[in-house]
C-alpha cells in the first residue's frame, strides 16, 4: 500500500487516517469521473431479443482504491520502460 512510508517512519494512526482522508476527498472532489445516471431498462418479453442486446455486466473499479492498494515500485524501477509498457 502507499501509505506504507507513513507506517515505515512510525507516524500515529491518527495522522495515517488524516492523509488518507485528504487525498480520498482531493480524488473525489477533482479527478473521479462523475456517477453515471442509469436508468433501469423495462424488460424484454422476447427472451432471444434480450439475450442478443444484453449489456455485458461493467465492474467499475475506484482508481484511487486500485492505487493504495497496488504494491510500491523498488528503487530500481526503470520508470521511463514502466511508462511505454503500462501506457503505449
Amino acid at each position: 500500500m502507499k501509505l506504507a512510508y507513513y507506517r515505515d517512519h512510525h507516524w500515529e494512526r491518527v495522522w495515517i487516517d488524516a492523509a488518507t482522508d485528504q487525498i480520498t476527498t482531493l480524488y473525489r472532489t477533482r479527478y473521479a469521473p462523475p456517477p453515471e445516471n442509469v436508468e433501469p431498462e423495462p424488460e424484454e418479453t422476447d427472451n432471444f431479443k434480450a439475450h442478443v442486446f444484453k449489456r455485458g455486466r461493467v465492474v467499475k473499479v475506484n482508481e484511487l482504491t486500485a492505487y493504495l492498494n497496488s504494491g510500491c515500485a523498488t528503487p530500481r524501477t526503470n520508470v521511463l520502460q514502466w511508462w511505454k509498457v503500462c501506457f503505449f
